[in-house]
């Protein structure tokens, strides 16, 4: 994936529709989670905002359909981030039981970015947690 230099040479990286597309096609696909930049979801977020000051743009200049395709590819990226999301979220969640639960074994945890991290984090201390309660 592609990046790109915002705002005091902060590299984001480079999110469209199609590179959306095939991220979740790729992850639906394995069962281990994929590598995503690590400002995956700052990338997203910065995709977003621009394509909403397209939408801005167009409708001051009264080019609706311009600006009705921009709509629709926020929507649509929306749908396919929020998609791939919860696919990433169950994988993790399955990856923290495992590895709470098969103690001798590690799944790897390499391919999350520090945003996912303090949820797998955060599952483990639940079920330590509750494992406690009944030991």
């Amino acid at each position: 994936m592609n990046t790109q230099t915002i705002e005091g040479s902060q590299e984001l990286p480079l999110i469209t529709f199609n590179s959306l597309t095939s991220l979740l096609r790729e992850e639906q696909k394995t069962k281990v989670l994929l590598k995503l930049p690590e400002k995956f979801y700052q990338g997203y977020q910065n995709f977003i905002s621009e394509k909403q000051e397209d939408v801005i743009k167009y409708t001051k200049n009264n080019e609706s359909t311009k600006s009705l395709k921009e709509q629709k590819i926020i929507v649509g990226s929306m749908h396919k981030v929020q998609e791939l999301l919860n696919l990433r979220l169950i994988k993790i969640s399955s990856i923290a039981v495992k590895n709470a639960v098969f103690e001798d074994e590690n799944f790897s945890i390499e391919n999350l970015i520090e945003d996912e991290k303090e949820y797998y984090f955060n599952i483990l201390k639940v079920i330590e947690k509750t494992t406690k309660l009944i030991k």
